[in-house]
């Protein structure tokens, strides 16, 4: 790939964000009166793409037609010169799910699975969800996820909700879940979205999300 244009690679629907992300026309270009040295800043950079995979079935894990969407965390680094900006590059790692899917995973005992419907209300939790935030897995059943977050944090599942249902795949930020006697828990998600064989619906999303610590309101 050395050499290559990424876009020679990347998924059409993905080239104008990441073309506006390569150019910073996203970023709000202020003036500061005060600065006088042209400076470099570095902005961070959280994206998801679709790139082209020719992997064997086998070894290919999570695909969806012709595409694995891979998660994006890095930076921006920005030369400000004398009114102008100029983008110096995008440092980034990439990562994706499991080879094999998430369901097949060995969880950490800070781990949980889920299974929702694509609005994210629950079809199935698995049991600990209960040490980990009080709730008995039946009672959370056909609750959406949003009824599970903290008001404020609503807006970072929401995100990650609507870059899942274009991309197939997504990672929350950090978010906190509701804990059923200790106020709350922090905690982080990645969706992807899965084949349903033999239901009414033709796709689930599954989910898993770790916990972090949880905290005491009074």
């Amino acid at each position: 790939l050395i050499g290559s244009s990424i876009f020679d690679f990347l998924h059409r629907d993905d080239e104008p964000e990441l073309r506006s992300i390569l150019s910073s026309a996203d970023y709000k270009f202020t003036t500061n009166a005060n600065t006088v040295q042209p400076y470099v800043e570095e902005i961070e950079r959280m994206f998801f793409i679709r790139l082209k995979c020719v992997l064997p079935k086998r070894n290919a894990g999570i695909v969806y037609n012709g595409y694995k969407t891979i998660s994006c965390w890095g930076y921006s680094k920005l030369y400000h010169g004398t009114g102008k900006v100029t983008n110096l590059g995008l440092v980034a790692v990439g990562y994706m799910l499991s080879h094999s899917g998430t369901t097949e995973l060995k969880l950490s005992f800070s781990t949980f699975m889920f299974r929702a419907r694509l609005d994210l209300s629950l079809i199935f939790i698995d049991s600990r969800v209960t040490e980990l935030t009080g709730f008995a897995p039946s009672s959370l059943l056909d609750m959406s996820l949003y009824q599970m977050v903290f008001l404020e944090d609503a807006q970072i599942i929401e995100k990650a909700h609507k870059i899942l249902l274009h991309k197939n795949q997504s990672t929350t930020g950090y978010y906190r879940l509701v804990h059923n006697t200790r106020g709350y828990v922090w905690a982080q998600s990645q969706f992807y979205i899965a084949p349903v064989l033999r239901a009414a619906a033709a796709h689930c999303t599954v989910a898993i999300t770790e916990v972090f610590r949880y905290t005491l309101l009074y």
